[in-house]
């Protein structure tokens, strides 16, 4: 776009000026679209996303696995699932009531209280019963199939 500034000698005051105003063109930067060619984007390279374990394209997306499917995966690699148990006593009347919960890992065994006060630590559920019930008897009861 070009605009037109009016450039003035400087004069005094109480005189005029003894030209007439001359006009120069102002050249501004240009903005908005610029012809020319224009290139097409590069096309983007696969990604394994759509790729079948052979490596070729297929129209169906690879899918998720299933809950059970993740489930077993995890227990393999942790070397087994989790089991809860608890360590029931029996009073004078072999009535149960709960002594210890428990949660047997592959790596250890782990205890609670049923009021939660008291927490332990043992290499198996059998190990925490065999310290256990020299206090008082008690019966290992597992709450999950092995």
């Amino acid at each position: 776009m070009n605009a037109e500034r009016s450039t003035q000698p400087e004069t005094q005051p109480g005189t005029e000026p003894a030209t007439e105003p001359v006009s120069e063109p102002v050249t501004e930067p240009v903005s908005g679209p610029v012809s020319g060619p224009v290139s097409e984007p590069a096309a983007e390279p696969d990604n394994d996303l759509n790729t079948g374990s052979d490596g070729a394209t297929g129209s169906e997306p690879l899918r998720e696995p299933s809950d059970a499917e993740l489930l077993a995966q995890l227990i393999g690699a942790a070397g087994g699932a989790p089991r809860r148990f608890v360590l029931a006593a029996r009073d004078d009347e072999d009535t149960p009531t709960v002594f210890r919960w428990g949660l047997e890992l592959p790596d250890g065994a782990y205890l609670v209280s049923p009021d939660g006060a008291a927490i332990g630590c043992c290499s198996s559920a059998r190990s925490a019963l065999d310290l256990f019930d020299r206090v008082c008897v008690l019966d290992l009861l597992w709450l999950d199939p092995p």
